[in-house]
């Protein structure tokens, strides 16, 4: 017989163990971090040029193995993928590192100067392309809501078409999932399907794992793995019978000779974003290319153009390429800082005296994208935007939908109605910069009645000019926004503004006597005034020469607008260690993080050890951690090689995820919510470039791969969440208990009885 409290008791052990086992709302973290694999660059008899990439080999979703690009000993070029699996068997850290071995090599490729610049994977679909003929009225198969299905994403609710949601609301849709709009499926219509057919063998998901590579002089190469099916028995073929075959090389440049690449990314749009059969493949970077066939020894005219194509998954045909003219991107955005106490009460919190505003508004190269697509701008995956070096450079599909007065201001046009430009608003007004201005629905407003649309329709590409949005359909431009590198942006106070931080680190030496000076020089050196206290009348060259005998930089400063137009805070990341630094003061790229309320939060991170966690909303510092106290904590000279940035973990809720900081001597596992050291793991060698973040186990977490002058070095990442062994002894020993107290209850001399009863 159960009383009231054997129910509490009860419940009360489920709490205990749930907490002390896996428990992902959980804060309490345990993270370890081992070298699980190492393959010497120089590798079977070849030479790494690239980063590698991890592929899946099965289609399954999780990554099985490494592709890499080798240039053999003949000066041949071979793709060969590497088998990781043995990374996936265990977590334990006293195993050994393994060598991966060969699974497959491609045939010699190219000879020549041509050489790789960028490798990426992907599943080129075969037989998602079917002819499908509806039994159901046609009237009925076009109504939209037939098209409406729940998942965390668009993406997911698409692939999965698990949950019809015809209402168009979450409220359809299982805890923790969306009701999303345009997607391929269909819960009404049983289609005829007509597979299309192939000799290829396939994935179970019918698709080719693939492996894309672009050339310094403009090619891609597409590899799959597959081989001839042999039409006579249709049967799986053996693995060892299956080859790395050349599916096709194209040329990505048209009429173009390229001479030097900048900013190179590829990306594979997988057939469910890119809206077509297959898949589609964009190639965007900063080319320096001639267009006249002229010999080495002759005068070549050389021209700089941001470059996009997308080329089809199948067949490497050219879908549409873009080229911008560099004028286009001339227009910089100043760094302006309004006088302390004007405008924001903010900036009453500054630990850096004010800054005199010294440049004039350059163009409004920015207008189109924080006015057309101000919504979509902030809450997609566009943001947050940073440019530390070349390895920044991307290239996202995403959706974005024009804002509501944008809508009306083109329905003005339309109607032949004169449309007056938008009068500017004082920051701190709910309807200028809020959200209530049409950026994103209130909890009553009805959008939040209809299904969310996320299918991708926009290409978004981040590289040192700035952001630039494009048609995913024809590549048309869309908008462009002029930003700073080395600059984080996105939006810290969640007020529909885009905001910036800037760390300012090291010392500056003072202009020559004819040295322009310029809009970053100058916001420098009005920042070493204010540091080191100097008089306003005190000229800039005076006071670099000043701030080097008497302190380093060492500050991070959050700007607000684009361009800037108030300061959010700032803060001193190195305290008393700015005054005599032991090293050269090199910051790392922020981090905007989940904030604690609303918002943004930023971590920022110095190589003198100093790690900080700042509120974006308020500027208050949540936690300070001070890595020269702890063994083995990463160091660097140069910030373009060190990765900030988070460790994605199935387990783990998104605010909860661990931070990584990886230098060039070692990595630091850190907890987002307190800044303790979870783990350190040390480099066996420098690393000579920024560690890749990628999941090359195959277990929803993150890990990672450095890259030194003679081998790459896999890093296994393991989180766990819950209590420490010892309140789990605890509970074990409290719940043993339970269970011996009900036996002798239940089997005892006198069954039912408690010893509290009479």
């Amino acid at each position: 017989m159960l009383r009231s409290r054997d129910i509490v008791a009860l419940i009360a052990a489920v709490i205990l163990f749930r907490r002390a086992w896996n428990d992902p709302m959980d804060e309490s973290l345990t993270s370890t971090a081992h070298l699980a694999f190492y393959m010497p660059r120089q590798h079977v008899g070849g030479r790494l040029a690239v980063a590698p990439a991890v592929l899946d080999v099965d289609g399954d979703g999780s990554a099985e193995a490494l592709a890499v690009v080798l240039q053999n000993p003949k000066s041949d070029w071979v793709v060969q993928i590497l088998d990781l699996k043995p990374a996936a068997l265990t977590d334990k850290t006293h195993v050994a590192p393994f060598a991966p071995k060969v699974l497959y090599e491609s045939q010699p490729l190219q000879e020549g100067k041509a050489s790789p610049l960028f490798t990426t994977t992907g599943q080129v679909m075969m037989n998602k392309g079917k002819e499908e003929t509806p039994d159901t009225d046609p009237s009925q198969s076009n109504d939209r809501t037939h098209r409406y299905f729940c998942g965390t994403d668009w993406h997911d609710a698409a692939t999965k078409c698990a949950k019809h949601c015809p209402s168009g609301q979450a409220t359809d849709c299982p805890d923790g999932e969306s009701c999303f709009a345009d997607t391929p499926c269909d819960a009404q219509a049983k289609k005829k399907e007509k597979t299309i057919e192939t000799n290829l063998y396939l994935t179970p998901a019918g698709g080719l794992p693939s492996i894309v590579t672009l050339w310094s002089d403009g090619m891609v190469t597409l590899h799959s793995l597959t081989g001839d099916m042999d039409d006579s028995k249709k049967k799986k073929r053996p693995e060892r019978q299956l080859e790395l075959r050349l599916m096709w090389q194209k040329h990505s440049l048209s009429n173009r000779t390229a001479l030097e690449w900048e900013d190179v990314s590829v990306t594979f749009v997988d057939g469910i974003d890119a809206g077509n059969r297959h898949g589609m493949i964009l190639v965007t970077g900063y080319i320096d290319y001639s267009t006249a066939d002229q010999k080495e020894e002759e005068d070549v005219d050389v021209e700089t153009s941001p470059f996009i194509a997308a080329m089809n998954a199948k067949t490497g045909e050219i879908l549409w390429e873009s080229w911008t003219e560099e004028e286009a991107h001339q227009a910089e955005v100043p760094l302006p800082v309004a006088t302390r106490g004007t405008t924001s009460i903010a900036r009453r919190r500054s630990m850096i005296p004010s800054l005199h505003p010294n440049a004039k508004v350059h163009g409004e190269a920015m207008a189109n994208c924080m006015h057309a697509y101000r919504r979509s701008l902030l809450v997609s995956d566009a943001l947050p935007f940073i440019y530390w070096s070349e390895e920044d450079a991307s290239v996202k599909a995403l959706h974005f939908d024009h804002s509501q007065h944008a809508k009306q201001q083109q329905k003005k046009k339309k109607a032949g109605h004169k449309v007056a430009p938008k009068s500017p608003k004082k920051f701190g007004d709910t309807k200028a910069n809020g959200w209530r201005s049409g950026l994103l629905p209130s909890r009553k407003s009805k959008q939040r009645m209809q299904p969310q649309k996320g299918q991708p329709n926009v290409v978004v590409l981040h590289n040192q000019l700035g952001m630039e949005v494009r048609s995913l359909k024809n590549g048309r431009s869309l908008c462009h926004l002029s930003l700073w590198t080395e600059t984080l942006y996105t939006d810290l106070n969640h007020d529909g503004v885009l905001d910036s931080i800037q760390i300012v680190t090291g010392d500056h030496e003072p202009p020559e006597a004819d040295e322009k000076l310029d809009d970053q020089y100058k916001f420098t050196a009005e920042l070493v005034k204010r540091v080191a206290n100097l008089d306003e009348k005190v000229s800039l060259k005076e006071a670099l020469e000043q701030q080097v005998k008497r302190t380093s930089l060492c500050h991070a400063m959050a700007l607000s607008g684009v361009p800037n137009k108030e300061e959010l805070f700032s803060a001193n990341l190195c305290g008393r260690e700015s005054t005599h630094p032991s090293v050269a003061l090199e910051g790392a790229p922020p981090l905007a993080v989940e904030g604690t309320r609303k918002g943004k939060d930023v971590i920022m991170a110095v190589n003198n050890g100093m790690v900080h966690r700042y509120r974006g909303s308020t500027g208050r510092r949540q936690w300070q951690l001070v890595g020269k106290h702890y063994e083995d904590f990463p160091t660097w000279d140069d910030g373009s090689i060190v990765a900030l940035s988070r460790i994605e973990a199935e387990n783990v809720l998104p605010s909860n995820r661990p931070i990584v900081l990886a230098g060039e001597n070692s990595l630091a596992i850190l907890s987002p919510k307190k800044g303790r050291v979870l783990s350190t793991a040390i480099f066996p060698q420098p690393s000579s470039r920024r560690p890749v973040l990628i999941d090359f186990t195959g277990d929803g977490t993150t890990d990672v791969l450095v890259i030194t002058t003679d081998a790459i070095w896999g890093y296994q990442v393991v989180v766990r969440t819950g209590a420490s062994i010892f309140f789990r002894i605890v509970v074990g020993l409290l719940l043993v208990g339970m269970m011996l107290a009900l036996l002798r209850n239940q089997f005892g001399p006198q069954p039912g009885k408690r010893s509290t009863d009479a």
